[in-house]
């Protein structure tokens, strides 16, 4: 299970951390690492039919990142993905497969997004009055001749690519998407974006998500999903991990995840102990 969701200044992108394997002797593991940062405000999460096979792919794209100059979020994804899809290929061929994978690649974008007037309007009249309205939405003034709005950057952007194929779909603005056998958590948030999109906070918004998707999974009932949910944020501060909550009886515990170079690092936000934990990419 893996998603992503832009609101108006940050993009959240999630995943649970199972991983399950085609041996059925073999139990489930949650301590897959499935979320990779590769640009100051980019990211990406996977679901995959074959980790090991994936896992090359993730090597080499997120070394690939690190030599690219290019500052442009869509430039620099567009070409993550160029170079995702001429992996593939090479080892489909060397191995003599086509898995089925997906990516949902996240980032920030500078510059404005355009939105029907219409659609800009119905949100205003609606939550004008709402305290958690974002200032650049109260800021706007409409024109009664455009027939769009120019929201301010910074602007989310949402990429999917799917293999085989490599086929890529992107999504600019304020809107989510969901992929892995967990998919139907989309019909989740469909039901809460609104209410997310004026909660103030990434951190507040990421204490829901994890709630929703904590009760996704459970209901599910799926095998394939579970384990801790993994939740990223990047705003302009750049790809930051948030933090979760678990409740330990009447005990409340709050933690992060962190990227160490290729590791899941954890930190106690509390204690501020830190924990290797997760698998590295091979």
């Amino acid at each position: 299970m893996i998603a992503g969701i832009g609101f108006t200044d940050e993009v959240i992108i999630l995943s649970d951390s199972r991983v399950s394997f085609l041996d059925k002797n073999l139990k489930p593991k949650d301590t897959l690492k499935k979320i990779y940062k590769l640009s100051k405000y980019s990211c990406f999460a996977y679901t995959s039919g074959d980790v090991e096979f994936t896992h090359h792919i993730i090597e080499s794209i997120t070394k690939y990142a690190t030599n690219i100059q290019v500052r442009k979020t869509d430039v620099f994804l567009k070409m993550i993905t160029e170079r995702a899809s001429q992996e593939y290929i090479t080892l489909s061929r060397k191995f003599n497969k086509l898995p089925d994978m997906l990516f949902i690649y996240a980032g920030l974008v500078d510059g404005s997004y355009k939105i029907p007037r219409n659609k800009f309007v119905a949100i205003k009249k609606k939550y004008d009055e709402n305290i958690w309205m974002p200032k650049k939405l109260k800021d706007i003034k409409i024109s009664s001749t455009e027939k769009t709005v120019s929201i301010p950057g910074p602007t989310p952007l949402l990429i999917k690519q799917k293999f085989p194929g490599g086929v890529v779909a992107s999504t600019k603005g304020w809107d989510y998407c969901a992929e892995g056998s967990g998919q139907d958590i989309e019909k989740d948030l469909d039901k809460y974006f609104s209410k997310l999109f004026f909660i103030p906070g990434a951190f507040n918004k990421a204490v829901i998500l994890q709630d929703l998707c904590d009760q996704f999974i459970g209901k599910a009932g799926i095998d394939t999903i579970g384990g801790l949910v993994q939740i990223f944020m990047i705003n302009k501060e750049g790809v930051q991990p948030l933090a979760y909550v678990q409740k330990n009886g009447d005990k409340e515990i709050v933690k992060r995840y962190m990227d160490l170079d290729g590791n899941w690092i954890e930190e106690d936000c509390i204690t501020g102990t830190k924990k290797a934990v997760g698998q590295k990419i091979i």
